[in-house]
This record gives C-alpha cells, structure tokens and sequence, in this order.
C-alpha cells in the first residue's frame, strides 16, 4: 500500500506529559490525589482528540505488514497488538494512577483483577473484529493489485 502515515507530534508530546505527570504521582500524597485525577481527565481528552487517528495508523501499519502477521497467526496479533499492547496502555492511564491514592486490599485488589479480566475479554473481541476487516481489506488490496497488473499486462 502507498498510503502514507502522518506523525502525530502532539500526540506524542501530550501522551509525554501524561507519562511525566505518571512518574511525578509518587511524590505526595495530596498532590498525587490531584493528579491522579488530572491524568484520567487528560487522558480521556487525548484519547478523544486522537483515538480514530491512532487506530487508523496502527491498522494501516498492520495491513503494510499483513503477511507477516498472518503468518505469526490470529491468535498472536489479538494478543499482542490488542491484549497486551492496548491493555498495557489502558492500564498506564487509568488504572495505574489510581493505586497511588488507593490503599490496596483484597478487595481493590479482586475488582482489579475482575477489571482486568473483562478489559482483557473486551480487546480480545475488538481484537478478533479488526482481524478480520484486515483480512478483507488486504484481500480487496490483492485483488485490486491483481486487476491492476492484468490490465496493465493487456495494454
């Protein structure tokens, strides 16, 4: 494919940030509350601002290197590219934070897990979905190279 991925600065600066605000929550406790809640906040917004533009460069990115993954398997491109890498993410924002505010019991400790559990759940079926629209779409690709080649061939 000859489309090409725009870099996304902002993204990368604001998600810096983020990460920044994340190493300074263990400074304070008060102020580690307050950020805390900044962070999910900013979060959110830079996940609403920037979300589609991020999936479309991770989906344009798999299908440039489609045959590779479909040679490595379903199973491996839904874990590592939708449980592992997206999950590593979501816990980084939203879930990480919260422990700094948060003292850890059983109980905290099981609605984590049950947490983790059912996001683990939801991106394996997101995962699954974008599975196969890419197998469509890099077969529509093919073909399309293919008719593309044939008339050339003809004329």
């Amino acid at each position: 494919m000859d489309t090409k991925i725009k870099p996304l600065p902002l993204f990368y600066l604001l998600f810096g940030v983020v990460c920044g605000f994340l190493l300074g929550t263990s400074l304070n406790e008060e102020i580690s509350s307050l950020l805390t809640k900044l962070i999910t906040a900013l979060s959110l917004i830079i996940l609403l601002l920037f979300g589609k533009k991020i999936e479309l460069a991770f989906h344009m990115e798999d299908i440039r290197n489609w045959p590779e993954l479909q040679e490595k398997g379903k199973w491996y491109f839904v874990i590592t590219r939708y449980v592992l890498f997206r999950g590593i993410i979501l816990f980084t924002l939203f879930i990480l934070p919260a422990f700094s505010s948060v003292t850890v019991s059983v109980v905290i400790l099981a609605a984590s897990v049950a947490g983790f559990l059912f996001l683990a759940g939801l991106l394996t079926y997101f995962g699954l979905g974008e599975w196969e629209n890419s197998e469509q779409e890099y077969t529509i690709y093919l073909l399309k190279n293919a008719g593309e080649q044939t008339r050339i061939a003809q004329n």
